[in-house]
């Protein structure tokens, strides 16, 4: 399982991909589908992996970083929010925290 210390420092610099790696290593980081396709520093298509078959927490922090690795804006299921495991849930506030540069009031 990677964590962030497996990273270069120029990609934990840039702010997406720090948040998008903090998602990925917090919520899916045994799952070596989604490692063979990140590599840092380059736009990967995650997207496919968001189906059903995963729990809501993962798809929300899959499509979380999916939008931050490729710079995009992705739509999040009020479903996937509402009935994602409260770690995952923390995760995805943490992301999003990162990425407004100020933290979230408890």
């Amino acid at each position: 399982m990677p964590t962030l210390l497996d990273f270069p420092r120029a990609v934990l610099d840039r702010r997406e991909w720090r948040a998008a790696l903090i998602a990925l290593t917090e919520g899916l980081g045994g799952d070596a589908r989604v490692w063979a396709r990140v590599h840092p520093g380059a736009r990967a298509d995650l997207a496919d992996l968001a189906d059903e078959t995963r729990a809501p927490g993962e798809r929300l922090l899959l499509r979380l970083a999916h939008a931050l690795i490729n710079d995009t804006r992705v739509a999040l299921p009020v479903g996937d929010l509402v009935d994602a495991d409260d770690d995952s849930l923390r995760t995805a506030l943490d992301v999003i925290a990162i990425m407004r540069r100020r933290p979230i009031p408890d």
